[in-house]
């Protein structure tokens, strides 16, 4: 699965630097393109974003309750999230339901983890 915007908006950092699987399949339909990763497990799946710029949960959730760094292209979609932090606290609760205990007993999880 796939997002696309079509790069005509972002709450990036840094506006474009990594266009999507267009820099891989050299075409334009492609840009903007990346793969939607899966919340389960996501506690053990750290660094976050789609250049591991993150290196916690809760620097995600910030990055997001921030409404993103000004510029040009950040779209309205994107603003600050007037939260509280008891509302923060359940949305981070909520997101370490998708976590399963067995996940790191398995020996082949185990071995991709180190």
């Amino acid at each position: 699965m796939t997002f696309n915007n079509r790069l005509t908006e972002t709450n990036s950092m840094d506006g474009f630097p990594d266009i999507g699987r267009g820099k891989v399949t050299g075409s334009r339909a492609d840009n903007g393109k990346f793969r939607a990763p899966t919340l389960r497990n996501i506690k053990y799946s750290a660094p976050y974003m789609h250049d591991g710029r993150f290196k916690t949960l809760d620097d995600v959730i910030n990055h997001y309750k921030s409404g993103g760094k000004t510029h040009q292209m950040l779209t309205r979609c994107f603003t600050r999230w007037p939260l509280t932090n008891i509302i923060l606290k359940a949305l981070k609760a909520f997101i370490e339901t998708f976590n399963g205990a067995l996940f790191i007993k398995i020996l082949t999880f185990r071995i991709r983890l180190k």
